[in-house]
């Protein structure tokens, strides 16, 4: 079956995503009842299929029920988290039900533990960076500490390391990652247990129902692990990926506070922006808006960071509702440019966008030359060229 051949790959194996029976099935399924109709032309469109067909299995689900399903999905995956706890689905409730802003709210009131460690950081400590720069307010562990002046690496949740660091540039929570995390959790859990309690009841009745029918087995998309605690998971995380990426189009949830921005994105959230990517300019648009971002970004000075390809291409995305990004001094290459061409060419909005003081290459010059003309750019700013909006012609 060729269509089998642009399934994305698993995040968690490597491999594509139908060497997993279950996902395999899912293809055979939506197969069979699409006899004599094409296959859906994205892939984005196949999870679509899939997961309504999914859906039916445990009977009607309500449009409230399916709204809090695609915003506990994209809690968890925000938060990297493949078991999904009372957190996520208390959090997601909350941004469906609740007033605007309140869990941003709710995390402010909070006192982080790196405003509470005294003691000196260490090797293995999950830490935030406060130092000015493109690392300020971003979280990891120290990876390095050799006891001198500038003691300090830390290696971030992007899997980047930063340059030296002196124990006034970072915050500790004297505690590893896990027990840090953990310890959040703990104490936030209350208080949006307070503010869940605090919704309407046909709010709470809508999770009360997620609930059940998880519990029954009803609901197919999500399978129980636990009941107290509360633990469970997408059926496979590429449903997750998938609602996640849903979530997003809808413009309607915020990135957890303390996670990466979409140019910072660990190879985690590849597979999410891929299907965002076949679900058209509403999933850039969503991003920005997910990201807290308004219509230009400075990324100037090294700030592209995670995994190269999944950051670029999720700032391919962000270009779709951009007016102006400044993407210098980053270390493009050619490969980049590649990407970053065809999201110029793609975007109705952007209006400049500087590359300049990057390793793009004749190459990479070239495929971003090639674009040009298909998009709506005023100014265009690169190393040896700094072109107008009606150039119809490039010098390399």
């Amino acid at each position: 079956m060729p269509f089998v051949e642009r399934m994305p790959p698993d995040s968690e194996t490597g491999l594509r995503v139908t060497a997993n029976p279950l996902m395999l099935s899912m293809v055979a399924s939506v197969y069979e009842i699409r006899a004599g109709v094409d296959m859906p032309e994205t892939v984005a469109a196949l999870y679509e299929s899939a997961s309504e067909a999914m859906l039916a299995r445990g009977g009607v689900v309500s449009a409230e029920m399916r709204t809090l399903l695609e915003a506990t999905l994209f809690e968890a995956h925000a938060a990297r988290a493949r078991v999904i706890t009372e957190m996520e689905l208390n959090r997601a409730a909350l941004a469906v039900f609740g007033a605007e802003g309140v869990v941003a709210e709710l995390e402010q009131q909070f006192q982080d533990p790196f405003s509470r460690f005294e003691g000196r950081a260490e090797k293995g400590h999950y830490v935030e960076v406060l130092k000015e720069g493109k690392w300020k307010g971003r979280r990891g562990v120290i990876s390095q500490d050799k006891k001198g002046y500038n003691p300090y690496k830390v290696k971030l949740s992007d899997g980047t390391e930063t340059d030296w660091l002196c124990p006034e540039e970072l915050a500790s929570s004297g505690m590893d990652e896990a027990a840090c995390l953990a310890q959040i959790a703990a104490q936030m859990l209350p208080a949006f247990r307070r503010a869940f309690e605090a919704l309407p009841s046909q709010a709470r009745e809508v999770v009360g129902a997620v609930r059940g029918r998880v519990a029954q087995d009803r609901l197919p998309l999500l399978s129980l692990l636990q009941v107290e605690p509360l633990q469970m998971q997408s059926s496979h995380l590429s449903f997750q990926e998938y609602y996640a990426a849903r979530a997003i189009c809808s413009g309607a949830y915020r990135l957890p506070k303390g996670s990466p921005p979409p140019w910072q994105w660990p190879a985690f959230w590849a597979n999410a922006v891929r299907l965002g990517s076949d679900m058209g300019e509403g999933f850039g648009r969503g991003l920005l808006r997910t990201a807290g971002l308004q219509t230009t970004l400075d990324l100037k000075g090294k700030k592209l960071g995670g995994d190269r390809p999944t950051s670029v291409a999720a700032v391919c995305q962000l270009m779709r509702g951009l007016t102006s990004i400044d993407l210098s001094e980053n270390q493009l290459g050619p490969e980049d440019a590649t990407v970053l061409g065809q999201g110029i060419a793609a975007s109705g909005s952007l209006a400049s966008i500087d590359i300049s003081k990057n390793n793009l290459g004749d190459e990479g010059k070239r495929a971003i030359a090639k674009a040009i003309p298909s998009s709506v750019l005023q100014s265009f700013e690169c190393d040896a060229l700094n072109l107008q909006a009606d150039t119809t012609s490039l010098d390399l």
